[in-house]
Parts: structure tokens; sequence; C-alpha cells
């Protein structure tokens, strides 16, 4: 087995064969959750070949280790390595990813923000509030809509009270969306889209909403 030192060597020297053996190496100790700083090495290269072995890699990583590596990931100079490198979060089943969604949201390119707008409607089984918030905050409309139809798919108490903080959005969408997405949710008689309506609405109907999804969730 080769040392961490030599898989280093390896990786980065000019020897191909050598490089696949290291990076097999590299592959197994990944899958134990070690080796990782290697990688994180590996995502600061700006060398195309060994970028593109990082996406293989970090698959072999338990899902919360993943995360830092696409974070890191997100810092690349090129547009098209950092939408691959949020291609993997569709992998990930139970990790947090909001830390993630909200960094990619700051991203400039189009085509990254594209992809964040596909992951709002991929990820409707994601307990993925702060980023879908942040979302409809974004000044890319179709990241907004997507980001509210999260809100809409998930018929819980936080999309609720963060839909009711988004009626006071600048964005006249929003607010209307937020509106429409209250009342799909909780089924509530109120017609205008004003915050304190819907705040005095919560605030006196909260507990007994709540009792109604549980139940409906047993059934």
């Amino acid at each position: 087995m080769l040392s961490l030192d030599e898989i280093r060597i390896g990786i980065f020297g000019e020897d191909k064969e050598k490089r696949q053996d290291a990076l097999f190496a590299l592959s197994s100790l990944l899958e134990k959750n070690q080796g990782k700083e290697i990688l994180m090495e590996i995502l600061e290269s700006d060398e195309e070949e060994l970028l593109s072995e990082a996406l293989a890699l970090i698959p072999k990583l338990d899902e919360a280790e993943r995360i830092p590596m696409i974070m890191k990931g997100l810092e690349n100079d090129r547009a098209v390595f950092r939408q691959e490198c949020l291609f993997l979060v569709r992998d990930i089943v139970s990790a947090d990813l909001n830390d993630v969604l909200i960094k990619a949201l700051k991203d400039e390119s189009e085509e990254v923000q594209g992809e964040v707008s596909d992951l709002f409607n991929y990820l409707t089984d994601h307990p993925i509030y702060q980023a879908a918030f942040e979302g409809i905050k974004h000044a890319n409309e179709e990241i907004r809509d997507s980001a509210m139809h999260f809100f809409m798919d998930r018929h819980t108490a936080e999309s609720v009270e963060l839909l009711i903080l988004a009626l006071g959005s600048s964005y006249p969408d929003v607010v209307t969306g937020a509106g429409d997405a209250l009342r799909f949710i909780t089924d509530a008689k109120i017609k205008d889209n004003l915050m304190e309506d819907w705040r005095w609405w919560w605030d006196n109907n909260r507990e007994q909403w709540i009792q109604k999804q549980a139940m409906s969730e047993e059934e």
C-alpha cells in the first residue's frame, strides 16, 4: 500500500502510470474517509485531467464528507467544472445541502444558476429551506420560481413560516407566488397577500394545522 506521500508524489508527478496507481490507492483510502487532504489539493489544481479525476473521487467519500469538497469545487475558475461539481449533489441523500446551494446561488455563471434552479425542483424531499429562502430572493426569476415550487411541495410548518416572510419581498412574483402557495398549503380563506393577515392566521391556527397535517400523514 502506498503511503500518503507516495500517493501525493504519484498524483502530481509526470509519470502517467504512477499517477493511475496513486489515484487508485487514493480511491481506496477515500472509501475509508482517509486521504481527504490530497483530494482537496487536487481540487486546488489547475490541471483539467486531475480535476476530472476529482469528480470521480468525491463520491467515494461518505455523504457529509463530500460537502466540503463540492464547496471547494465551486471556487474553481471554470464554470463548467463548478456546474459538474453541483451535479454531484443529486446523489446525496441525507447530508445537509443548504450551504452548498447558498454558495452556488452566488455564482454568476448562467450554467451554474441553471443547475441550481434544477436542483430546487429535484431536491423537494430534502430540508433545504434556508437555501430555498435565499433562492426566492435571487435576481434570476427562474431560480425564484424553482425555489417557490420547493416550498409549495413541502407542506410543513417551516414552509408556511418562510412563505409568510416572503410576502414582504420586493419582487411582485414572489409575493404573488407566496400567497398562492400559502392558500394551497393551508386551505386558509385569505384572499390577500398581506403579511400581517397571514401572521394573524398562523398565530391562531398553527397548532391545529400541524395536528391536521400529522393525521393526514398517518392515514
